[in-house]
Formats: structure tokens, sequence, C-alpha cells
């Protein structure tokens, strides 16, 4: 279990105690308070024999019990999703004896389902009489099953008759927990159990092609008007196409950190331009290698450089400088010749569409736009632009010849990406391989006030293209509707190879590759270091900002995330900003595994050159 729920409950213990608390007063995520209830399941014994247990609940050691004592007059809000045959168990806890015979005190919880009205389904009121000498526990439940699959906010009220000053008692809930008769389904387990003949017999070749800065809504396959990317449509027929994919974060390092390890980078911890992969973690190809696989890596962002840590696991790894005439997927495609019998795992990092924008003249000219400002595609200018140091106003001309020059830089990359594939038919590999296609993030023109990535977690950057193709080309041409992140390709992929993992906080998509029907259970989180997190579920986002700035969209009605309307929806905003408030625990946590290093004169150079560095 990790760390935080303690801290949580701590920081709780602090601020609620047995002190006079005013009437009404509720403790939740917009008060940057704790609210997180305890959930466990019931899980039976796996096929191996051998039993996952549930992780412990928090333990308040100085009362040995488990129990979250609770000042009266106040309200403890906890948001669940509540999963099918639920039932809320919990305990009532009276520390000491009152005498008062007129005493009471009501414990009550209510449930609110989104857009209803608070319902109450548990009220015990507590006399004197019930009161021992020390420590009473009254066991209770609460069934809800009447709920099952609702987002709801469980409000634990506690209230008295009495001035709140008099008397020494402690009251609280015990161990309070969601329990479901339903087992627990591994994160492995996401595939469909096969037959013996469908097992796999012989490893599939791994491919993994990362578009740099290559946001979703600019390629035909994902509704895009203009005729960007004909390979990745063409690859994309073949393939499995992921509709709603998110990125891990807004900018490369962290992105590629949380594909590489399958972690938020709030886990990894690589999230300024100094961190280093820490070596304490299992990388995918670390994974793969002690399957048999032999391992390469082609890149050509200095971000994802052996001297960051990105190396761990391969056998090949080839950093191409931006300034070299290499081309990059000619040197992939030529280890992909010379890897022998064994199979391989190859990941291949195109830089474009990054900037600088200074596409070949053939595509230059299919996309160019009539243009007679200032504005061009060289790391200055843009560097300029994002910072707000450019000295014109920025005009829509501007913008849409910078657009101009950004899909020709696609049509550039989508030309190198077909040639890739070309070269893997040409040597018998691709149809039975396992090929992804996929971008690190997006690039935003001003969407949102601001320019190229890094500094937002809007859907112009966490919104990429995820196109998965399974060997033998099986379900190919499905489109899947659930959430998929960056952190569920180590899962997925092991799964298909026959190999299930736990490593990492994603799961395996194959339960998309059979069943396109959305995953409701999953939440699309994005980190912007300890500065700012975002969260997507069930077509709604939340993105806080350090200072407790919230926005809260519905992509439904408003998928470009132009109206905020954060205070609509108490029940999913508690929900949502609960999940992102225990992922920002580990920021103050996990330091243990951060990692910096002093970066080389020659890797400095290479990421100015980009726009990296100053």
């Amino acid at each position: 279990m990790r760390k935080y729920p303690y801290l949580l409950f701590f920081f709780h213990i602090l601020i609620t105690g047995c002190s006079q608390v005013d009437e009404n007063m509720v403790f939740d995520f917009s008060e940057n308070l704790p609210a997180a209830l305890y959930q466990s399941q019931t899980i039976e014994p796996r096929q191996d024999g051998n039993e996952k247990k549930p992780s412990s609940p928090v333990q308040q050691s100085f009362l040995k019990e488990d129990a979250i004592f609770q000042a009266p007059l106040s309200s403890l809000n906890y948001f669940v999703s509540i999963p099918e045959n639920a039932i809320l168990k919990f305990g009532i806890v009276i520390e000491n004896k009152f005498k008062d015979k007129n005493r009471f005190y009501d414990f009550e919880i209510f449930a609110k389902k989104q857009n209803s009205a608070p319902e109450r389904i548990f009220l015990k009121r507590i006399t004197a009489e019930d009161s021992g000498f020390f420590r009473q526990w009254m066991e209770n439940e609460v069934d809800m099953r009447p709920y099952a699959g609702e987002i709801m906010k469980l409000s634990f009220k506690l209230s008295t008759n009495s001035e709140v000053s008099k008397g020494n008692v402690a009251l609280g809930w015990g161990r309070p927990a969601l329990v479901s008769t339903v087992p627990l389904v591994a994160k492995e387990s996401g595939r469909k159990e096969e037959s013996k003949k469908d097992k796999i017999t012989k490893l599939p070749n791994i491919i993994i092609y990362l578009a740099d800065a290559l946001r979703a809504d600019h390629i035909g396959c994902y509704g895009y008007e203009k005729m960007t990317s004909p390979h990745i449509d063409e690859f994309a027929l073949d393939g499995i196409l992921f509709e709603n994919a998110v990125s891990q974060a807004g900018w490369t390092q962290p992105a590629v950190a949380s594909i590489f390890t399958g972690l938020y980078p709030s886990s990894h911890r690589v999230t300024n331009i100094k961190n280093a992969l820490n070596e304490n973690f299992t990388t995918m190809a670390e994974l793969l290698k002690e399957k048999g696989y032999i391992t390469g890596a082609f890149i050509k962002n200095p971000l994802v450089s052996q001297e960051v840590g990105f190396s761990q696991g391969f056998d090949t790894f080839r950093l191409v400088k931006h300034a070299e005439r290499e081309n990059l997927t000619q040197l992939a495609a030529d280890w992909v010749a010379n890897s022998g019998s064994s199979p391989f795992f190859l990941y291949v990092h195109a830089l474009n569409p990054h900037e600088p924008y200074d596409p070949p003249k053939t595509f230059y000219e299919k996309f160019a736009v009539d243009y007679s400002g200032k504005v061009n595609g060289k790391v200055s200018t843009l560097k300029a632009l994002k910072n707000g140091k450019w000295p014109e106003k920025v005009t829509e001309a501007d913008i849409e010849y910078l657009i101009s020059l950004y899909d020709a830089e696609i049509a550039h990359a989508d030309d190198a990406f077909g040639r890739f594939m070309d070269a893997l038919k040409k040597q018998g590999m691709h149809q039975d391989s396992l090929i992804i296609f996929m971008a690190d993030h997006g690039e935003e023109f001003y969407d949102h006030g601001s320019f190229s990535h890094g500094q937002s977690l809007y859907s112009e950057l966490t919104h990429i293209p995820l196109i998965l193709k399974l060997p033998g080309n099986s379900n190919r041409g499905k489109r899947a509707s659930g959430i998929a992140r960056q952190i569920d390709i180590i899962p997925t992929v092991m799964d298909i190879i026959g190999s299930p993992t736990s490593l990492g906080d994603g799961q395996s998509l194959t339960g998309q590759l059979e069943d396109t029907a959305s995953n409701a259970n999953v939440l699309g989180i994005s980190e912007q270091g300890a500065l700012r997190s975002a969260v997507i579920y069930n077509g709604y986002k939340l993105i806080k900002t350090r200072g407790e700035k919230f926005e809260f969209y519905n992509l439904l009605t408003d998928p470009r995330e132009k109206n905020n309307i954060f205070g609509a929806d108490e029940v999913m905003e508690g929900y949502l900003g609960q999940a992102l408030f225990k992922r920002q625990m580990l920021f103050q946590e996990a330091t243990k595994q951060e990692k910096n290093v002093e970066l080389s004169k020659d890797l400095k150079k290479q990421m100015k050159s980009l726009g990296y560095l100053q």
C-alpha cells in the first residue's frame, strides 16, 4: 500500500481532532483537506494458488484501532465509485464513557449522486447508556448495491444536542470500507482466457514508433480534414485506434519515462530537464530482455538520452544528433535487418513534427498559405512566441501560418513512417509483429493563449494518437472508445506476448482490443510536476493548479475546453479532485526516487538547438 493514506488521515486528525467545529463545516478537496475513503474488495485466489490480499486499512497507532475520530458538528466527505454488490462496512467508536443522560450523539451517513439531493442512508443515535467505561466498538453496514456503478459523495456526519466543549468523549468511525463480493480482476488479466491452441507459441517482434509533439486532432484517422497523414491512416486500418488516448505529461521527458516504466510522473520523478530515470525502476526494455528479446532504440530527441537514464535495458541505444544527415528510419530498418532470429523490441523516437518547423519544400508547398507576416519556424521565433516576448501582437494570420508549417512537418513525419513500414514489409517483419504508433504529447497553437508545449495540460497537449497493430493484424480496423494511457503500454505488451505483469500504475488494454466498449473505471491522469495535474473520466475533465485553482469541463459538449464550469457538479468534481489530491501527495513523498544529473556540454548543445535551453 502506498504511504499517502497514512499522511492523509494523520493530517485529518490534526485538523478535526476533538476540537469544536462550526456547524455544517464540510471537509473536502476544494478546501485542500484530505478526503479519501478506504476501499477494499474480497479477492478470490488466483489460478496459481496465491491469494492477493487487499491493503490494510489506515492505522492510528496511538489509538490501537482502525478509526477516524471526528469532531461533532462536522462532516467528512468521501467521493467514491460504487462497485457491484458493494456493502459499506464501518464501526462506530466511543472512546470514553459519558454520564450525562440527556446527551446524545447522532451518527449519520448521506449519499449524494450526481445532480440529485443527498439521501440519508444511515442513522444511529448514541446515548449515555450506549457508552461503556472505555472504548466501545459497534459494527454496522449499509447495503450499497442499489447504487452500483454510481459516482457518489458519502458524507459522514456527527451531531449532538450538547455543547461540544463539555466532557472528554471522543467519537469516530471505525474501519470504513466498501467491500465488494465481486472478485477483483488483476491488472494483468485484461485479456480474455485463451484456449491452448490460441496461446502464443512464438514471441512476436515488438516495435514502438513515436512521433514527437504530434497532436491527435491533426491527423486524418482522428478526423483532421487536411491530408497530413495518409500512411498513418493506412496503418490504422490494420490496427486498433484508441480514440481517447491520454498522455501522462505535456512534454517529452516525463511522458516517455511513463511509457518506459508504466508509472505516472509523480511516481517515476522525471519531471524536469535535469532529472534522470532512476535505475531502481524496471523498464519495458529490461522486462522484454528477460524474456529473450534483443532490444534496440533509435532516438532523435536528446531529452530521451543515455545521459538521463533512458538506455536501461537496451542492447543498442543510438541518439541520432539533429544536425546529422543520417536517416533515423533507415538506421532502424538496418538494425531490424541484422537482428537475427531472436525476437526483438525496437523503440523509434522520431523528432518530427517537433519544432523547429523547417519542412522540405515538397511538403511545405502542399500546406503553404498566403502569408506576409514576420513569424517563422525558427527556434528563436517559436521560443519568443511561447514566452510572450514576440514584439508584435500575434494575429490569426500568424497562427494559421504556424499551423501550416506544423501540418507540413506532420506530412514529412508521416512519409518517414510510411517508408519504415514499407521496409518492414519488404523484410517480412510487418505482418506478424506487434507495432504501436503513438506520440509523447501534442502541441498548442494559442488554443489557450500559448504556444508549443510543456506549459499546460489542455487536450491539445494531452490527447495523443495511439494505434496498435496486433500480430497477424487481428481486430484490424477497430476503434476503441475507452481511456488509454501511456502507462498502459507495458501491461498491454506483456499481456499480448503471454507474460502478464502488474508492474507500474497502468493496466492492460487488451480488454478494449476485444470489446470496444469504454472502460468506465479508468482515470486518465496527466501531470506537470507538482504545479498542475489533470484527470479525464467519463466525459469530464478537471484541471488543478497549485494554489487550489480548478477548471472543470464537460468534454462531451465542450471538447476544446473553452467553458470552465467548475462548481456545476459537486460529486464529479469531488471524485476527480480526490484522485488528483492522492497523486499530488506522492510528489511530497517520493523524493527519494528523484535522480539529478549534470548534463554534458554536447547534450546541452543539442537541447539548445531544439529550444529546451537558453
